[in-house]
Parts: C-alpha cells; structure tokens; sequence
C-alpha cells in the first residue's frame, strides 16, 4: 500500500503511540481509524445542522412533514406493528 508523511509534533506521535499500543493496534492503524471517526462525527454534525434549519424555517418544515406523511403510505403492505424479523430479513414471528 502507498503512504504519505504528515507532520505531528513529538506529543501527539507520544499519544498516538501510546493509544495504539493500548487498542494493540498500529499507528497507522490508528490513525485511520480516528480520522474515519472523525469524518463520520463531522457527517452528523453537518447533518444536524441541516436538519436543525430546516425546523427553523416554519413552511420547509411543515412541508417536510407533509412529505413525510406521503411516505407513510408506502410502508401500508399488509405487514404488522407486532411482526418480528429476524437478522436476515426473514419473518421470524407474528403475534396477534
């Protein structure tokens, strides 16, 4: 696999070292694993803000609701609150 450098200053290398060490993984691997955190922490913030405006704007947000009601609809298939799958998206069970 190709690699760059990056430049960190000797604490964070220490702190790096010392958490991958912890978690018996790599520095590299660590890295990667704490910007793909990072990257799927920024998604949500981004996305809460989006959401967050949309319910600041009294029209957008009762057209999203209306939006959302229309949808509903799709899920009417016959199948019922109580049903149960199981992990591969089988019926396990019905009740009632």
């Amino acid at each position: 696999m190709a690699s760059t450098s990056a430049r960190i200053s000797p604490a964070v290398h220490n702190l790096v070292a010392r958490l991958a060490r912890a978690d018996n993984l790599t520095m590299q691997g660590l890295m990667e694993k704490a910007v793909r955190e990072f990257e799927r922490q920024r998604y949500f913030e981004e996305r809460n803000a989006g959401c967050a405006r949309l319910r600041a704007d009294p029209v957008e947000w009762q057209a999203e609701l209306a939006e959302r009601r229309e949808w509903d609809a799709t899920l009417a298939d016959g199948s019922g609150p109580d049903e149960v799958w199981s992990d591969d998206g089988a019926p396990a069970s019905v009740t009632g």
